[in-house]
């Protein structure tokens, strides 16, 4: 086995005369979790955008379990094990929470009759997993903010990635939705890897192993979090002195 499920060399992508992400150099190690932070427009989804395949790099690769996945299409990614949320929940409306679940696990499988049962049973349980089995066939246009990231995340793990990337999870969320979604996460840690884009510092801190701090496309540290709130660069950029009051 690799050292580390994912890696980037030298990863720089432009556009026009802007340069979004600048030669960067990342290993994630397998399992744990780990943080993504920087100011608004740092390069942050950029970043996630390259390593799912939603854009290609100007130039760099990005090395997947010791596989080259530089140029392959999202879907592609998506079947290596490699799997991501959005900012913005991406789910079809008038899906019900049940068909939003299930497409992707039979999407993902070679789905003969017997499989599809076994799907659909996979699928209760991941339902139940956050107290939406009773409602499966409620569609997704009538569910809350909350219940969408929430359901995105699920969506997001339901084929099992080996990498999960979560993008602002926590954004526009409510106290107990947040609390509800960091103990999800908090359970996917024991068995996939996590990274996780995030401007809430303080619940980031309570589920990251380590932090990269991004500002102007170029990573400026990469550190245990202890560490990271106490770098000046990132304090100077990002965090600010009220933040850490």
């Amino acid at each position: 086995m690799v050292d580390f499920i994912l890696k980037t060399l030298d990863l720089s992508k432009n556009f026009g005369g802007i340069t979004a992400i600048n030669n960067a150099n990342v290993e994630i190690p397998y399992k744990g979790v780990t943080g993504i932070i920087g100011p608004n427009g740092a390069g942050k989804t950029t970043f996630f955008n390259l390593l799912s395949g939603f854009l290609r790099p100007t130039s760099g690769k990005i090395i997947f379990e010791n596989r080259d996945i530089t140029n392959l299409k999202p879907h592609k990614i998506a079947r290596a094990g490699l799997s991501r949320s959005f900012q913005i929940a991406n789910l079809f409306p008038n899906m019900t929470i049940e068909e939003t679940v299930l497409i992707p696990l039979l999407s993902s499988s070679n789905a003969n009759y017997k499989s599809i049962k076994a799907l659909r049973k996979r699928t209760y349980h991941l339902l139940q997993s956050i107290e939406l089995e009773q409602r499966k066939n409620t569609l997704v246009k009538d569910l809350t903010q909350g219940e969408l990231k929430i359901l995105d995340l699920i969506r997001a793990v339901s084929s099992e990635p080996k990498l999960l990337l979560l993008d602002e999870p926590f954004a526009g969320l409510g106290h107990q939705t947040i609390i509800q979604l960091t103990k999800i996460i908090a359970e996917l840690r024991k068995k996939t890897t996590v990274i996780i884009i995030e401007h809430k510092l303080r619940e980031l801190l309570n589920l990251v192993d380590r932090i990269i701090v991004v500002n102007f496309g170029v990573i400026i540290a990469d550190d245990l979090p202890e560490q990271i709130i106490k770098n000046q660069d990132v304090i100077d950029s990002y965090l600010g002195k009220e933040e850490l009051k």
